[in-house]
């Protein structure tokens, strides 16, 4: 083919593209037609271009170390409010604020997407009065790590609730004060198995009840039981023993029977000669008995 286009005197891409397309696939079939798309560049799969993925992040480095809060929290501020304003342009959201300083990284997580400029600053601000820097900060180092916004959809009658902003400075401000690891967020299980669900930050359980209230024992407390006319007596523990002064029940309760692990046991609340109330019960599949958690 190249040599019949050489006898033509055809020698370059543009001589080869004025040509007339029709008569060019009369001649040289679909091979011609297709050298000749090439040399006018009419590809149809067109080039597209790889954009990197957007960084949200700011740095700086001080000629002189700072050492009060505030004036790293205003450098701090000042770059939230640059990233912020950059996500918002392009319909983006912070799920993370990861903070270095100097060589010390944390890492403030969100329970939901947020562009509250207000809501980072506070909790930025209430990290830094649980953990102060260590010693004056020469580096300074901020990224949001970006997701979709958060869409919420309010009902015309339902009855407004605090905005989970608010709640998660609430918090903030309760982390500061009792410690990091001693404030969770209970989730509840679709089940009746007693005091189930799973903390997500903490080894704390979201446990309410209305009369009293009622502190888990974790794990619960191995007793042995001395029995009368089939009630518990007396009992003995690690911690605790005495004689039973005051019993109320026992109260069966099956286990999940669609599942392998089935549980199933009997329960008593009772009062101790010592004043204390107590939830005993015995687990019918291992047979041994447990103190679950005390009244207060």
């Amino acid at each position: 083919m190249f040599e019949i286009l050489d006898r033509w005197g055809i020698h370059t891409l543009a001589d080869l593209a004025r040509l007339p397309e029709d008569d060019l696939s009369a001649r040289l079939g679909p091979r011609g037609v297709e050298l000749h798309r090439l040399a006018r560049g009419a590809l149809s799969r067109p080039l597209r271009p790889e954009i990197p993925a957007a960084t949200y992040e700011e740095s700086a480095e001080f000629d002189h170390p700072i050492e009060l809060r505030e004036p790293l929290l205003f450098v701090i501020a000042r770059f939230l409010h640059d990233l912020i304003a950059r996500m918002r342009a392009q319909s983006l959201a912070a799920q993370a604020v990861h903070l270095m300083l100097d060589q010390q990284k944390r890492t403030l997580g969100l329970p939901f997407p947020t562009l509250d400029l207000k809501l980072l600053i506070k909790l930025v601000e209430h990290s830094l009065e649980r953990q102060p820097p260590e010693a004056p900060v020469e580096r300074v180092y901020v990224a949001l790590q970006p997701t979709r916004p958060r869409r919420v959809q309010h009902g015309l009658f339902t009855p407004a609730i605090p905005e989970p902003e608010k709640l998660e400075l609430t918090l903030g401000k309760i982390r500061a004060q009792v410690g990091e690891g001693n404030v969770g967020y209970p989730e509840l299980f679709d089940t009746h198995r007693p005091g189930a669900g799973k903390p997500l930050a903490c080894p704390l359980q979201g446990a309410f009840v209305p009369a009293l209230a009622f502190r888990y024992f974790r794990p619960p407390l191995e007793a042995r039981v001395e029995m009368e006319a089939g009630v518990p007596n007396r009992l003995w523990t690690k911690m605790f023993w005495g004689k039973v002064v005051q019993i109320a029940g026992p109260w069966r309760t099956s286990g999940d029977w669609w599942r392998p692990d089935l549980w199933s046991r009997d329960e008593w609340d009772l009062r101790l000669n010592d004043g204390a109330l107590y939830r005993l019960y015995r687990d019918r599949v291992l047979q041994r008995w447990f103190i679950e958690g005390v009244y207060d």
